[in-house]
């Protein structure tokens, strides 16, 4: 008899084939429920390995021993008269047919019921085919769900869950949570929601299909921060939107004094991430993620602390936290670039400008103290995205637009899906005129930042101003969508809501979120309620800018815009041309953005079609072109 021959006699083949089975079987459960479990991703790797070792133990056992009526016997001292094995054969027909049913059965609920298609698939839709119904102001109803398109190799990171009362580790914790992502953004192969979009999870906090069907994403993390003396225990888990299943989960722990361990918590996870997710790792992407900011484990407690003050616009505290890093290690690029951006909008965002001024700086230092921090940033790490942005805001308020596009334009190529970087490179595009790339860039930071103020607020306003009234609409209505608690959003609605009656809830609602001198809003208001034909609205909330505006040391630009809505057409002049001279003589003016506004109606205003004003619009475009 040949050998193949005896081994189909000894029922080795058959037995093979059941093992193979068998095995596949125990895998594939291992990997579907031992996440769920919340067991660690190495047990599954474990029962595979022994899966393999243990098909040529099944097999050599089938060859050597034989099952029959007395036992089990070696093949050797069985008689071939006395021989059962076409009765086993038999047996063993029934068994394997009954495990490819099983199997069959398995494969068919892992593809329909465990992998189920939520609906929500890749597209190349544009992003003003998204826009879901109008909310009413004040309605916390979410963006469309899949209205973009479910993102490949997306991630959300949700805030982690500080398990200590102390106020200093609720900082750390959240500082941590910027940080795991901003080392997720390096890897380009990964589409990671931003900060601004899963912040509002925090407190409030829906199953997890239903923020990935919110955010378009493929898998959530969360995780969970203790402390136990200077020990910090990090917690997380990975899971698969579609089956809300674990991929992946870990503990990870670290000695808050020691930077490099605090780092890699941060390095593996990014890891862990990408290879869950099957993501691609470049050599130019290890290299980013390895990269350690500093080594001292005090700077990196601060900093960290900062990038919380920071993210909540807490600018004071991100400012003290930060001088305090610095002292520490005077070689933290990360820190002096994150300083360089709040000097940066300090020359023209309040609660920047409020923070500095209160710290002792004046006017005259904002541009000064920006651009040297950038500069220190950059000639530590020239890859510090946030030292360009910097950069470029100091350059555009200054109209050196030349100087202001390069540096965006570097600050973009360096961290090409930051939705900082691109709605701060499509405001100057904006800005400029040129407003279908402004379009474009607000647009590309969508997927990644879908409920974040800036992002569509941003997207709003390009539409508008490239004359695509319904997108401008649809986008306003859904930032109060996504954000109906905050007045910018509210007055962006009134202002390019086509329903009046719509458009001045709005607008109440914006009036009545403003809080404290916040220019843009109050006079964008005022704005929206005069297009209505609501003069006495608009005149009351003049009233309260104008109250408001003495204390604040606003720009002259801003000025400018007041007196315009006031209809003292002389006063505006003024307003206008000392802002402008002071741009001549080098200085920058803190109403940049309403200058801007103002440069934007010029054509279709007709009451600066007069000559004064056209002469000062022309020394504003000349500006411009430095």
């Amino acid at each position: 008899m040949s050998f193949w021959g005896e081994l189909k006699r000894r029922n080795v083949v058959k037995v093979g084939v059941a093992y193979a089975i068998v095995g596949w079987l125990v895998v594939q459960i291992a990997v579907n429920f031992f996440p769920t479990l919340l067991l660690p991703s190495w047990t599954v790797t474990f029962v595979a390995v022994l899966v393999l070792l243990g098909f040529p133990i099944a097999v050599l056992l089938a060859w050597v021993y034989e099952l029959t009526p007395e036992g089990i016997k070696k093949t050797r001292q069985v008689q071939p008269g006395d021989s059962v094995r076409h009765l086993t054969s038999q047996k063993l027909n029934y068994v394997l047919t009954g495990l490819l049913v099983v199997a069959i059965g398995f494969l068919i609920v892992d593809d329909y019921v465990l992998d189920e298609d939520t609906g929500a698939s890749p597209t190349d839709a544009q992003p003003s085919d998204a826009v879901g119904a109008a909310a009413s102001p004040g309605e916390a109803a979410a963006p469309a769900a899949g209205a973009l398109g479910r993102l490949e190799d997306s991630i959300a990171v949700l805030p982690f869950d500080n398990l200590s009362e102390n106020v200093d580790d609720a900082h750390f914790a959240a500082g941590l949570h910027d940080e795991v992502l901003n080392q997720l953004a390096k890897l380009r192969s990964l589409n990671v929601i931003s900060r601004s979009s899963v912040l509002r999870y925090a407190e409030n906090r829906p199953p997890i299909p239903e923020i990935a069907e919110e955010l378009n994403v493929e898998a959530v993390m969360e995780g969970t921060v203790s402390y136990a003396g200077n020990q910090v225990r990090v917690t997380a888990q990975l899971i698969d939107a579609a089956r809300d299943v674990h991929l992946w989960s870990e503990t990870f722990r670290a000695d808050r004094t020691n930077v490099e361990e605090i780092f890699s918590i941060q390095t593996d996870i990014a890891t862990a991430i990408a290879t869950a997710l099957g993501a691609e790792i470049s050599p130019e992407d290890r290299d980013r993620i390895d990269r350690m900011p500093t080594e001292s484990a005090g700077a990196y407690a601060r900093y960290l602390q900062a990038s919380d003050h920071y993210g909540k616009t807490e600018f004071a505290d991100a400012l003290r936290e930060l001088g305090l890093a610095i002292e520490l290690d005077p070689d933290f690029a990360e820190a002096y670039a994150r300083r360089a951006v709040i000097y940066a909008y300090g020359q023209i965002t309040s609660n920047a400008r409020g923070a500095l001024i209160g710290m002792g700086s004046g006017d005259d230092d904002f541009q000064a103290l920006a651009l040297a921090d950038a500069a220190r940033a950059l000639e530590l790490y020239e890859g510090a995205a946030l030292a360009w942005v910097a950069r470029g805001v100091v350059h555009e308020v200054h109209y050196r637009w030349n100087n202001a596009e390069q540096a965006f334009a570097r600050a973009l190529e360096l961290s090409p899906n930051d939705p900082a970087v691109l709605q701060e490179y499509s405001l100057f595009r904006m800005y400029r005129g040129d407003v279908e790339s402004a379009l474009e860039l607000s647009r590309r930071a969508l997927p990644v930042d879908p409920n974040g103020v800036l992002t569509l607020t941003g997207w709003a306003r390009a539409a508008a101003i490239a004359s695509r009234q319904d997108e401008a609409q649809g986008a306003a209505q859904r930032s109060v969508a996504a954000n109906p608690a905050h007045p910018f959003t509210n007055m962006l609605a009134g202002q390019f809501t086509r329903d009046p009656a719509l458009a001045e809830r709005y607008l109440r609602t914006a009036e009545a979120l403003a809080i404290g001198y916040q220019s843009v809003r109050l006079l964008g208001t005022a704005q929206g309620y005069l297009r209505l034909g609501l003069e006495s609205d608009a005149a009351r909330v003049l009233d309260r800018y104008a109250q408001l505006a003495e204390d604040a040391q606003v720009g002259m630009g801003d000025w400018a815009l007041y007196y315009l809505l006031r209809g003292d057409m002389d006063r505006a002049y003024a307003a206008l041309r000392s802002a402008i001279e002071k741009l001549e003589a080098g200085g920058a003016d803190p109403g940049y953005p309403s200058l801007e506004g103002i440069v934007a109606t010029g054509t279709t205003d007709p009451r600066l079609a007069d000559e004064r004003f056209q002469d000062l619009l022309e020394r504003l475009q000349a500006l411009r072109a430095d």
